[in-house]
């Protein structure tokens, strides 16, 4: 995101002392495809892949920057980082002041609270690291976090810290050889970006060391791309090359590809030739990028970079369910709108006032606006989302524990913070939650994530319905499936042994009905590995391979003669409903319908597809949770003030209940083809 203007030796094609306008028209490629995906409109599948143009432009500008500096008087590293602190903080301090205002006026308690550590972690330079430990880009929590887009400036700021140290050292080392010591560094990252994102993949997204081989191809550019000249024609079929590759990727590649890694090559080799094709004269390519339009919305891209995201954020908040095309049109006009007055008002003036022979003028004031944002967001975080802006029973309203399972945190394994949390020594004492009809012995069993306790009501009452007496069993995040594990997260995490314990449980307590539910949308991600019965390690965006692995459960729960049944995936809303319900934190408003949005309906029927048809052929009663919830393509989130999501993923206590008589007859199902097991064993 970063636009520095810098000279490269040789003889390259360049004017206004050292600008490309090519560059700027790479910059237009990126923010035009992030903003169309984040926008979800149909074209730029891959518009992801728009950061890394970013940061292989980033790595060309600054590393030639410093590279220059060498050749004349050494690197200032002072007025290096004064470069980039006015580059940076003009405009990234008054879109964090409006995150934050908005956030107060529309947040509950705890959703301020987690903006304000976000906040925190962006103005301390590692956002990254905090969505890291939060979750996945492409998940569904994504799209409520109005500072996710901070990753990547998190990232740029820790390679400025590091480079202008980074690129003196191997300059003191290696002398004017070293770019091969560069281009060492940068077949480290590539390969440990290629090795963590295969076990690893949101730290493989997130981390800095995965990332660096980016900025460092960017930046090779810059100091041998001058030095090797070439024929017009080969630059011009190398830049109509490159140039493809970069729109190749926009267009083509998907959320469910592993990414970054070696899939990242394709876009960032796009960037770097075409970078150096155009160094040494303007190709066919270079005026088509160097063209107004293009140059216009390049030179927008930092300010549109920090302001779509949470307009896009805020915008879904406040409408609740899909916003439409026309909508979303909107919204990113008025993103361009106010990245235009911020480029203009804040970054150009910034860029003409402020200079290193007076350092204070914008250090100072800097300061004082990065010291009263970090009082501000943590004292919001010290009170726990200041929830002295409304009532206590406004704010009762949209609590997850008003419309959950008033015992939710006690019945997961190793998930929570409360003292009463279940462990696996007491799936093995027996130890668990109870459901269904009372006094008699555990006879089904409803095993799964915490999807699948957010079902519990459903099944509590089909077994007092049809007299049958169950239990939950589970972990937070964990799927139903024997040996799974979740690359992305840590030691406490505990599934593989859970699972075990489950079918211990079920052995010992002689569990005729077992019923498996999970998160199905999230299961069939890279993060997620189970061995197959082979030894070879099958992640889960093979999803027929990962749903075999599911079906290789159920043969095994059979095989001790358990009737296995299997609930389909649950949709999802995709952002807060209660709030949605209760409104802006700082105005009343009137209840309104609220739908679900439609691409999580498409990613649920899409696993439904693929999940029924194997339990069809299998044998195993099946149960379609969108035949409840759904119908004309249309998936309530609400009925009047009740809200039938409990947050922005699970079920609420009386979202469930509505499923009980889909859950009682599929426990019904599951008891007869349990009786004709046993009659014909």
């Amino acid at each position: 995101m970063v636009a520095a203007s810098v000279c490269i030796k040789g003889q390259v094609s360049r004017s206004r002392g050292g600008y490309f306008p090519h560059i700027d028209g790479l910059r237009c490629l990126a923010i035009a495809s992030v903003v169309g995906y984040h926008a979800q409109f149909p074209f730029p599948l891959g518009g992801f892949v728009g950061v890394d143009l970013f940061f292989v432009i980033s790595g060309f500008l600054i590393i030639s920057g410093l590279d220059r500096d060498l050749q004349k008087d050494g690197i200032r590293f002072r007025a290096f980082y004064f470069r980039r602190i006015r580059r940076l903080m003009p405009a990234l301090l008054p879109m964090l002041t409006f995150v934050l205002l908005a956030g107060v006026m529309i947040y509950s308690p705890v959703d301020l609270k987690t903006l304000a550590a976000s906040m925190l972690a962006t103005m301390l330079f590692a956002a990254n690291i905090f969505f890291y430990t939060k979750s996945g880009y492409f998940d569904t929590a994504a799209e409520t976090r109005p500072l996710l887009h901070a990753w990547s400036l998190g990232i740029e700021e820790q390679f400025y810290m590091l480079v202008p140290f980074t690129v003196w050292a191997l300059w003191r080392m290696f002398g004017s050889r070293y770019a091969y010591a560069m281009a060492a560094l940068l077949i480290a990252s590539f390969v440990a970006a290629v090795v963590t994102v295969a076990y690893a993949p949101t730290a493989a997204f997130y981390l800095m060391p995965q990332r660096a081989w980016e900025f460092l191809a960017g930046g090779l550019v810059g100091i041998v791309g001058p030095q090797l000249p070439a024929s017009r024609r080969v630059r011009e079929v190398v830049a109509a090359v490159g140039l493809s590759s970069i729109v190749g990727s926009i267009l083509f590649y998907s959320a469910t590809m592993s990414f970054p890694g070696a899939t990242a090559a394709l876009p960032v080799l796009g960037g770097v030739t075409t970078i150096w094709a155009d160094l040494h004269g303007r190709t066919a390519t270079g005026r088509l990028l160097a063209s107004r339009p293009f140059i216009w919305l390049g030179g927008l891209s930092y300010a549109l970079y920090l302001w779509h995201w949470p307009i896009l954020v805020f915008g879904r908040h406040l409408v609740g369910g899909d916003v439409s095309l026309p909508g979303r049109l909107g919204l990113v006009g008025l993103s361009v709108a106010v990245a235009w007055i911020s480029t203009r008002l804040l970054e150009d003036r910034a860029q003409r006032s402020f200079s290193f022979s007076r350092p204070l003028r914008l250090l100072a004031p800097t300061a004082a606006g990065v010291v009263l944002l970090m009082a501000c967001a943590g004292v919001i975080f010290i009170s726990g989302g200041w929830s002295q802006r409304r009532s206590s029973e406004h704010w009762h309203m949209i609590e997850r524990d008003t419309w959950s399972n008033p015992d939710r945190e006690t019945c997961f394994v190793g998930t929570t913070s409360s003292p009463r949390a279940r462990t696996i020594a007491d799936i093995e004492a027996g130890r668990v939650c109870h459901m269904g009809a009372p006094g008699k012995q555990v006879q089904y069993l409803l095993w799964g994530d915490s999807h699948a306790e957010a079902l519990r009501n459903a099944f509590d009452i089909a077994g007092r319905k049809t007299h049958l007496a169950g239990a939950y069993v589970g972990e937070g995040g964990c799927p139903p499936i024997l040996g799974i594990d979740d690359v992305s997260r840590g030691s406490d995490f505990h599934c593989k042994d859970t699972n075990r314990a489950v079918v211990d449980f079920i052995k010992r307590e002689h569990i005729t009905i077992v019923v498996m539910h999970s998160r199905w949308i999230g299961v069939f991600v890279h993060d997620f590995v189970v061995p197959n019965n082979k030894g070879q390690v099958i992640h889960g965006d093979d999803r027929v391979a990962m749903a075999q692995q599911l079906m290789r459960t159920i043969g095994e729960l059979k095989k001790i003669g358990v009737t296995t049944l299997l609930v389909g995936p649950m949709v999802e809303p995709g952002y807060d409903v209660p709030g949605a319900i209760v409104g802006p934190a700082c105005c009343s408003s009137a209840p309104r319908q609220l739908y679900v949005r439609s691409h999580w309906l498409h990613s649920a029927e899409a696993i439904n597809r693929l999940l029924k048809p194997m339990a069809n052929a299998h044998g195993i009663p099946y149960a379609d949770p969108l035949l409840t919830y759904c119908a004309d393509n249309k998936c309530p989130a609400n009925r009047g003030t009740l809200p039938l999501f409990y947050d922005y993923r699970h079920v609420s206590n009386f979202g469930a209940a509505l499923f009980a008589h889909e859950a009682a007859q599929l426990l019904l199902a599951g008891k007869t083809q349990h009786e004709l097991f046993q009659k014909h064993r």
